[in-house]
């Protein structure tokens, strides 16, 4: 007999026997109460036995935690600010490595216990752990923090002499916890769905909370640093706007060759995201509103282009900004059309060149005149240039001052003017200074049930102290920060707010469409109504012109007349007697000179070189 015939035979039996006990076993079960009620018996023993053993294991555990806790306060922990920050740097990596080993889950959490006694906030260090730290390892500190009466959990006030030096500690260790935040922590893309903005993953509402950040201002820019290149500068920032309670960034001016990996993971690390504006105030990096097309040029693509290459990567890059009041009383009509070309040219950009889609738009004086001309002309549907039109769209605003009012500030005409709008609308600037300290009473009335319904949140001006008074913050010689009444007040008004009415989905929000581009949507004279926008630049136009305005002289002096471009077919290049135009006074052609004919060739055959080069580039690019 085979062997395989064997071993069917014998699983046969034994399966067979099973069969029959478990037969047995249920007729005793039904049909004999004493079966039954010793089997109830055993089971409450062995049920019993389980949960006293676990018990046990529970309390050893529990013991071995307490042990562990009270030796590490035996033990002390460091006093010094220098100390404090090697300590807790020391622990954090520590806790990160035992985890990542599995090998000691109490030792593990017993490293980001003590990080967390030394650390100034550690109800935000809390808060981080509960994103980053394993789930077996976060509850065992849980128990630690637990048996820790002298542990505070409150929030830091950032008040008095202590305070002070906390803070400058908080803001330094602050780059340990961007150690804890991997790629698989990074924030959720956000995309626009109808006239908001939402969560890529959960479909939420996501309203922002902002400040404009650009410390030095326009003025102090450089194209060797800008403000998403200084590590240690973001550190401190992004970690006082957490505080805060900022969810967003505005940027003005970037300088696509530096690296901005650092900045833009200690802001990801912090919930924070950014929208970015892609001109800057050096030559040839912006459109200049009194002569656009002059200023529309490859040149100025370098640094369009190369802002979205720089952050196109970043998940917490919430949008891109064509221009910013480009369209005020200085600018010539036509500024209007250029500006939605380069919204046109970015998308397209971004769409062939990025994984996802990143919105684009434009940033708008509060010039009532043309409030709506703006906005609808930015905001329609063009079928011939469908990429040119805006994604979102920001005012800058600062008409509520002081204790103002929803009415007398004049936010119960904006909202009347939004609410219909197909597309995001938030403020790009909104806080003015003519009553100090600002008290930001306004941030009610833009989170509020009536505004948010036109409003999806808005951008304070500015982070940083400048020469203008807007500052939240103000940046010493000393490489040291001093929080300003006005971060105080903005922070209390944050607080107010009501989070998950603001960012609760709304599905009537999302069902706005666009209107379709007419002149009929523009109602202000003054403001540009045609829809024509310029070609790209580096790109072949037709040439109606073919005669040439100059005069022309031959080797005896005699003006050679009737030189004249000939435009040839396509595909067909340039040889030696392809034209024959022109003739001197004397009557002899201008074509007879084989010498002069080559060169006029080789200069003709240089020049569309350098055109197609320009085409192929642009084609490659868009």
């Amino acid at each position: 007999m085979r062997t395989s015939t064997l071993v069917a035979a014998s699983a046969g039996t034994v399966l067979t026997g099973l069969l029959a006990y478990a037969i047995y076993f249920d007729h005793k079960r039904q049909t004999d109460p004493e079966f039954r009620k010793s089997l109830k018996r055993n089971n409450r023993r062995l049920a019993r036995a389980v949960k006293e053993e676990a018990e046990a294991q529970g309390a050893q555990e529990r013991e071995s935690i307490k042990k562990s806790v009270q030796q590490a306060q035996d033990e002390g922990f460091p006093t010094d600010l220098e100390e404090k920050e090697a300590y807790f740097m020391g622990q954090v990596a520590r806790g990160e490595s035992l985890c990542a080993e599995g090998s000691d889950k109490v030792e593990a959490a017993l490293c980001f216990y003590k990080a967390l006694k030394v650390y100034p906030q550690p109800k935000d260090l809390i808060s981080i752990y509960d994103k980053t730290v394993p789930k077996e390892v976060l509850e065992i500190l849980a128990e630690m923090v637990a048996m820790d009466t002298a542990l505070k959990l409150g929030t830091f006030t950032g008040e008095g002499g202590s305070a002070e030096s906390s803070h400058g500690m908080y803001t330094r260790l602050f780059a340990a916890l961007c150690a804890l935040a991997t790629t698989a922590n990074a924030v959720t893309t956000i995309e626009v769905k109808g006239k908001d903005f939402v969560n890529s993953k959960t479909g939420d509402r996501f309203q922002i909370l902002g400040v404009d950040y650009q410390p030095g201002g326009s003025s102090g820019f450089k194209k060797d640093k800008d403000p998403l290149s200084d590590k240690d500068a973001c550190l401190r920032d992004a970690a006082l706007m957490q505080r805060l309670g900022v969810n967003t960034i505005r940027v003005y001016n970037l300088s696509p060759s530096l690296n901005h990996d650092d900045c833009a993971s200690i802001f990801n690390a912090a919930g924070i995201y950014m929208i970015l504006d892609v001109n800057s105030p050096l030559y040839g990096s912006y459109i200049d509103r009194t002569a656009p097309k002059s200023s529309y040029n490859a040149v100025y693509y370098e640094q369009v282009f190369g802002v979205i290459e720089a952050f196109k990567n970043y998940p917490n890059t919430l949008g891109f900004f064509a221009g910013n009041e480009v369209i005020n009383e200085q600018s010539v009509k036509e500024v209007a059309a250029y500006i939605r070309a380069v919204q046109r040219d970015m998308k397209d950009y971004i769409k062939k060149n990025v994984d996802r889609s990143i919105p684009v738009g434009y940033s708008a004086a509060d010039i009532r005149p043309w409030l709506m001309d703006t906005l609808n002309y930015f905001m329609c549907e063009d079928s011939d240039e469908p990429s040119s039109q805006s994604d979102f769209f920001g005012l800058n605003s600062y008409s509520w001052c002081g204790d103002s009012s929803y009415k007398k500030a004049g936010y119960d005409i904006l909202t009347e003017d939004f609410k219909n709008a197909s597309l995001p609308v938030f403020f790009s600037e909104y806080g003015c200074n003519e009553v100090t300290p600002r008290v930001f009473t306004e941030v009610q009335a833009i989170y509020g049930e009536e505004m948010t319904q036109a409003f999806s949140g808005g951008l304070v001006y500015e982070y940083t102290q400048e020469a203008n008074n807007y500052g939240l913050v103000k940046l010493n010689d000393s490489d040291t920060a001093t929080l300003l009444v006005d971060y105080d007040n903005l922070q209390k008004q944050y607080a107010k707010l009501d989070m998950d009415r603001i960012q609760a989905s709304n599905s009537t929000q999302t069902s706005f469409t666009a209107p379709k581009c007419s002149s009929d949507l523009i109602k202000n004279g003054t403001f540009l109504s045609k829809f024509d926008l310029p070609s790209r630049p580096s790109k072949l136009v037709d040439v109606s012109t073919t005669a040439i305005p100059q005069k022309i002289y031959d080797h005896t002096g005699k003006e050679v007349t009737g030189i004249q471009l000939k435009a040839l077919s396509s595909g067909e290049s340039n040889t030696p007697g392809n034209s024959t135009s022109g003739s001197s006074s004397s009557g002899s052609s201008s074509g007879s000179d084989n010498t002069k004919d080559n060169a006029a060739g080789k200069m003709t055959a240089s020049f569309m070189g350098l055109v197609v080069g320009a085409v192929v580039a642009a084609v490659s690019v868009l």
